[in-house]
């Protein structure tokens, strides 16, 4: 599952090869991992059906971001799209790299069986 827009930017699941990046990332907002650590957090995301880790890209920068996503079952709406992290690299953050990535939960939700979006958090 990828998604492309019109500025380059492409939005896809995370890979094991991407744990280096997303640890830097994660880094720039306090929570410092090496890439081995997160890489077995990549690993523990599971089951599929319910979680799901996208990164942003660019082919000029490579790996500008990344949310978590589960999927939550809850008593006021059916199922909802639960963002557990949302990260955009400082030099993305103004060009609306980050609102991409928070929108590609919606996307993911109407694509995926892992997350529906919930109406009262759209981005």
């Amino acid at each position: 599952m990828a998604f492309a827009s019109k500025s380059g930017l492409k939005i896809r699941r995370a890979k094991s090869a991407d744990a280096q990046r997303i640890a830097e990332l994660s880094g720039q907002l306090g929570y410092p991992a090496t890439a081995a650590q997160m890489r077995e957090r990549l690993r523990g995301i599971k089951p599929v059906s319910q979680h799901a880790v996208l990164v942003a890209e660019t082919a000029e920068d490579g790996v500008i971001g990344w949310v978590h996503v589960s999927r939550e079952p809850l008593l006021e709406v059916e199922i909802r799209a639960e963002v557990n992290g949302l990260v955009v690299a400082e030099r993305a953050a103004k060009r609306g790299s980050g609102r991409a990535v928070a929108r590609s939960r919606g996307r993911l939700g109407r694509e995926s069986t892992a997350a529906r979006a919930c109406p009262c958090d759209r981005t």
